[in-house]
């Protein structure tokens, strides 16, 4: 066998195998809802137990961490037996499991089982190593497995215990990888047998063959070679063929003989529940009637163990019995008493009667007699599972008990609580690998399981749990100390009595605080634990409290190494008071907690309250920044010196601009507190208000300022080079820009009108709006037939002359040059007029005849402006301009305004520049 086992030795290494070719795929129902659960909080002791398996399993590839994810299931760390590793298990009981698609793949049957290995001689036993592991995930579900942990998100890449689809997906790759070879699979276990060694040894040569072909270890350590018998699903199968297993009715045959009324209570009710299945049960029970009598004395008889012996061999005939059928429905019923847990297998029948198919009891051992109630039918449920595993993993069953607070620790309506004791946090994930449904069922319905648990087979017991042993240990005080005070505190033993046999409906006075907590209190080794912390009795808390407050940690570092290890009611309390009352910590305590901003009120009119701070010395300037409350105006002075004649001088400047305030707001700066500046502040009628000594928050509008000012200089600094220009850009930007508080620009607030920024540049001016309609009329005016208006420099046109008739007013003139958009001005007679576009129209023929008079007259104004102008030109010849007449204004009798015809009154005048003619600074209308 050995040899075997060497020439495979890649099959049974320690590392975790890898399926080769096969993958697991989750499939959700429909219209599933992705659930994200936050991660949990983690007790500091174990925090880095975590971190490092979570390492480790992320090292082989197990775990990988994800930045985001829809899904995530809380962690559950359980503490293993050494006390210095953990068992990470994801909690998928409300994220997953109840979305998922579970496989309806079959487990063998117990006839197809035994079909295959009925005639061997020889049987092997393989177990795979970490089964559901060695089966990777496809990469579009991995997501649905991401657990939440402290530090971040993890996806798992294989499959995992505690996904209700994994037992059918793993036992469908498995029976794929085996298929064709002439053994059993059941999930991970693979049963084989030969009718002699030679063939044994063939088939096991051709399994692990097979099994190195795909990848898949094995667990050397709980393999077995070559038996001659083996036991599997309630039968013993060896070369004869099929046997009922003792391990089935064991419990009920090493059953003892009650010792009081109440066992043979007990007993009597485990017989009446199967009374269906049982004949003349009446006459069988008599003697045993007879002891539950009140006027007769207990006494067992021979008569009563002949009845006793005779309901034994009843409970375990084919009778009552019934043969596991995996697809009947499963039941498991489990109890506790003071000294011993017993549980039952059943199949429900279509009437919905239930018959056994294997019973199971042990006694208790002395730690285990210690634990609480609730530790004890928590025990019984866990060792039910552990017994009945081949008949429950993997199909769903139905677990009953008769203690209602596990329905709420092992239910599937809540998480798996994260206060529990480690055990029942451990035994949680335990039983989240297997389908059920936990229900509760009376004390008196639930007979079956209650007589094993008070007539438990005494030779069956499991060490006890070392778990808490190493939380003693860890603790400062011995464990003898706390064991010894608990029993003499009259409050805890009251605890320990009701923990050990089931806390009353209604609290006892002075109990209150355990019993809110009494589901999550246990007893190990005479010491009270709340999940993984000792409660202190009354006598030693003095002592508990001193040794957390060695070093002086203070009050929240205390309470966090108080939540590792110690817990009595009250404890925060304490830790606070110890710590107020230790002079040391007093004399060395940090400052309160900063009491909420009052805000100041808020002044509806600007100038009213104004805020004074000074920044600096800062590129070597003292600068006071003047805010002010209401519009958030703010005006900043550089100096050289911050005195308080320069802050005065300041003051004046601004209140030259904008008035008197009513208050000013400022530090207890010498400045701003001499008596100087509280004269000039009370003969202006100024209330002046200052903040407390070194309490900058109650101005912080200036102080916020001062902030904002000197990032902003320093910034502009690094552009311009000056702190001052970086000053004055700063305020242009500041003042032009709203402010979060009122919405509105400080200039606006202050001003009233809103200032003129480059900004503004961007968009178009009221001028340039106005010139568009204008253009835009003439242009209209020009389509509808108008005179186009235009006329050349030289052109010879007619122009109103304002001192004749009406008739006769249309004189020629000649155009010198446009003066705007619609003016000329004109030569007439040797003279300069102005004229509007309206005022002159087009000719081709000039009058040819002019009267004697207007002749005369304009031979006389041209020989003047000829004589005139040559004698500028004499005294000047760098002139170049026209001389202009400019006709005054005269009233004429009917009371209009005409132009004045006394010529000799009137001088020439300079025309402008050619140049600046053309560009015309307004229009002419």
């Amino acid at each position: 066998m050995d040899l075997l086992v060497r020439r495979h030795e890649q099959v049974f290494a320690e590392t975790l195998g890898t399926i080769k070719g096969l993958k697991a795929n989750i499939v959700l129902k429909e219209n599933s809802i992705p659930k994200y659960f936050k991660s949990r909080p983690v007790p500091f002791a174990i925090k880095g137990l975590i971190e490092d398996e979570l390492k480790s399993l992320q090292a082989q590839g197990i775990i990988t961490k994800v930045k985001a994810s829809d899904f995530a299931s809380p962690i559950v760390p359980v503490l293993k037996r050494d006390g210095k590793s953990v068992r990470i298990c994801a909690d998928f009981k409300r994220t997953v499991n109840p979305q998922l698609e579970v496989d309806k793949y079959p487990l063998p049957r117990p006839e197809e089982i035994f079909a295959t290995l009925n005639g061997g001689k020889y049987f092997t036993k393989l177990d795979i190593s970490q089964a559901f592991l060695q089966l990777e995930l496809e990469e579009s579900c991995r997501r649905f497995t991401t657990i939440n942990t402290h530090l971040g998100l993890f996806q798992y890449n294989r499959l995992t215990m505690g996904l209700a689809s994994a037992p059918a997906q793993f036992q469908e790759a498995m029976e794929k990888i085996l298929q064709g070879l002439d053994v059993v699979v059941y999930i991970d276990d693979i049963l084989v047998s030969g009718t002699s060694l030679e063939d044994h040894d063939n088939r096991l040569n051709a399994v692990l063959e097979r099994l190195s072909d795909y990848g898949v270890h094995l667990n050397r350590k709980k393999c077995e070679f070559r038996l001659n018998k083996i036991a599997f699903l309630g039968y013993v199968i060896d070369e004869n063929g099929l046997h009922p297993s003792n391990e089935k009715v064991e419990a009920i045959h090493n059953a003892p003989a009650p010792t009081n009324a109440t066992e043979v209570r007990s007993l009597i009710g485990m017989i009446t529940y199967y009374a269906k299945f049982i004949p003349n049960l009446s006459s069988i029970l008599v003697p045993l009637n007879r002891l539950l009598c009140k006027e007769s004395e207990f006494h067992w008889s021979e008569e009563c163990n002949a009845a006793f012996d005779r309901v034994k061999k009843t409970l375990t005939s084919d009778r009552v019995l019934a043969h596991f059928d995996p697809k009947k429905q499963l039941v498991l019923q489990t109890d506790a008493s003071k000294y011993g847990i017993g549980c039952v297998i059943s199949h429900v029948l279509p009437n919905g009667d239930e018959r056994p198919v294997a019973y199971a009891s042990r006694t208790l051992s002395k730690p285990e007699i210690n634990y609480s109630q609730l530790e004890k039918e928590a025990l019984a449920i866990v060792f039910g599972v552990k017994r009945f595993h081949q008949y429950l993993f993997g199909h769903h069953f139905v677990l009953v008990t008769d203690h209602k607070p596990l329905l709420t620790i092992f239910g599937d309506k809540k998480d798996i609580p994260s206060i529990a004791a480690s055990r029942l946090q451990r035994w949680a994930v335990l039983l989240s690998a297997h389908q059920y449904t936990i229900k509760f069922r009376r004390t008196e319905d639930h007979s079956n399981a209650d007589a094993l648990s008070r007539l438990p087979d005494r030779a069956k017991n499991i060490s006890r749990d070392k778990i808490l042993e190493v939380r003693l240990e860890m603790l400062p005080i011995t464990a003898e100390t706390i064991r010894t005070a608990t029993r003499k505190d009259a409050e805890l033993r009251k605890v320990v009595h009701y923990c050990q046999n089931g806390w009353p409906e209604t609290s006892e006075p002075g109990l209150e605080q355990y019993f809110r907590k009494r589901n999550e209190l246990c007893i190990e080794q005479g010491v009270i634990f709340w999940g993984l912390r000792v409660v202190i009795p009354r006598s030693v808390q003095r002592m508990v409290l001193e040794l957390l407050h060695d070093g002086h940690p203070g009050i929240v570092a205390m309470k966090s190494i108080a939540r590792l290890h110690v817990w009595f009611p009250g404890i925060d309390s304490a830790i606070e008071d110890l710590v107020r009352s230790c002079e040391g910590c007093q004399l060395q305590r940090n400052l309160p907690a900063q009491a909420p901003v009052q805000p100041l009120v808020w002044p509806e009119k600007p100038w009213t309250r104004i805020q004074l701070d000074y920044m600096g010395p800062f590129h070597g300037y003292f600068w006071l920044i003047i805010v002010d409350a209401t519009s958030k105006w703010v005006k900043i002075f550089p100096m050289k010196h911050a005195t308080t004649s320069k802050t005065i001088e300041c003051l004046r400047d601004t209140f030259t601009r904008f008035g008197i305030p009513q208050q000013v707001l400022s530090d207890n700066g010498s400045q701003f507190c001499s008596s100087e500046f509280r004269a000039f502040l009370k003969r202006n009628n100024i209330r002046q208000i200052l903040t407390a000594v070194k309490h900058p928050r109650t101005n912080g509008l200036s102080e916020r300022m001062v902030q904002t000012a000197k990032s902003a200089i320093k910034a502009g600094i690094k552009t311009h080079g000056d702190p001052i220009l970086s000053m004055q850009n700063f305020l242009f930007r500041y003042r032009s820009t709203p402010h979060s508080t009122t919405g509105r620009t400080p200039a606006e607030m202050m001003l009233c009108y809103k200032r003129r920024t480059q900004l503004d540049f961007l968009r178009p001016d009221t001028y340039s709006k106005v010139l568009d309609k204008q253009t835009d009329v003439t242009e209209r005016q020009s389509h509808r037939g108008a005179s186009p208006r235009e006329f050349q420099e030289g052109e010879k046109v007619l122009t109103l002359d304002f001192r004749r008739e009406k008739e006769n007013r249309w004189i020629p003139a000649e155009v010198v040059t446009r003066t705007g958009p619609m003016s000329y001005r004109l030569q007439v007679n040797g003279q300069i007029w102005k004229r509007h576009v309206d005022q002159i129209v087009k000719t081709d023929v000039l009058p040819t005849r002019i009267p004697p008079i207007m002749k005369r007259h304009h031979d006389d104004q041209t020989d003047l402006a000829r004589e005139q102008m040559q004698s500028e030109e004499i005294s000047n010849p760098a002139a170049q301009s026209v001389p202009v007449q400019d006709e005054p204004q005269t009233t004429d009798s009917d009371g209009t305004r005409g132009k004045s015809t006394d010529t000799s009154a009137k001088e020439p005048r300079r025309l402008r520049d050619r140049d600046k003619l053309q560009k015309p600074d307004r229009l002419r209308y």
